[in-house]
């Protein structure tokens, strides 16, 4: 399932003013420094640190795969196991990998909100 076809209304994540370059549909939410995803792409496979998560994408500590590479990833958080497919979308020297979400199943999204929500709070 595509997030652009999802029907859910998550206005309430978005609660910061937009500069005129900014392209992200909902605010990410700093990590706690326990946050960790296990990655899977081409034959690697490693764990790395979310510094912020949303909705819709997050920032991971890593130079990782080149712009465009899709990869799965797996979060293991109190609110159960969220495995979505991801693509890279930028680099951050120093600072880490941003990720697009661009496919999970309901359930994992479902998963997702409230992870967000609970981090939010």
């Amino acid at each position: 399932m595509l997030f652009w076809n999802l029907g859910t209304d998550l206005a309430c994540f978005d609660m910061r003013p937009r500069s005129q370059f900014e392209r992200r549909k909902n605010r990410r939410i700093a990590t706690p420094t326990g946050l960790w995803v296990s990655c899977k792409f081409d034959k690697h496979r490693a764990t790395l640190r979310v510094q912020d998560i949303s909705a819709f994408g997050a920032l991971i500590e890593t130079k990782g795969p080149a712009i465009g590479t899709r990869f799965e990833l797996l979060l293991s958080v109190p609110e159960g196991e969220i495995r979505l497919l991801a693509v890279v979308r930028s680099h951050s020297l120093g600072k880490g990998t941003g990720v697009e979400f661009v496919s999970m199943d309901s359930g994992a999204f479902d998963l997702l909100l409230k992870l967000v929500k609970r981090l939010s709070a």
